[in-house]
């Protein structure tokens, strides 16, 4: 798991979309390029790759009928997996607060 992480947080979208991800636990497309204000085609780039490599989920949610949303989070053991780097951020460096990093997003 570590190497397929570490090519996925090539750049600061990538970490950003997986920080926003933590702290909302489920978003919408929508949502995550509206406050990550990013483009349509890199983020939905970035997510499939996401996805594909097991850290993100997509899933389908039936509103109605007629409508469909996708709504994206974590993985679940990626999740626990994050969380826990965030906090061990906090054990090596007393200085950083996992916190601010979290909230920032």
């Amino acid at each position: 798991m570590t190497a397929r992480i570490i090519l996925m947080l090539k750049d600061d979208l990538r970490i950003k979309i997986l920080m926003l991800l933590l702290v909302n636990d489920t978003l919408s497309f929508r949502s995550i390029a509206k406050k990550l204000r990013v483009g349509y085609k890199r983020l939905d780039r970035y997510l499939n790759s996401m996805a594909r490599n097991g850290l993100v989920e997509i899933m389908k949610v039936k509103i109605s009928e007629e409508r469909i949303y996708t709504v994206y989070s974590l993985e679940v053991n990626f999740r626990e997996y994050l969380a826990k780097i965030i906090e061990n951020i906090q054990c090596v460096s007393p200085l950083m607060d996992a916190n601010n990093i979290i909230h920032e997003y």
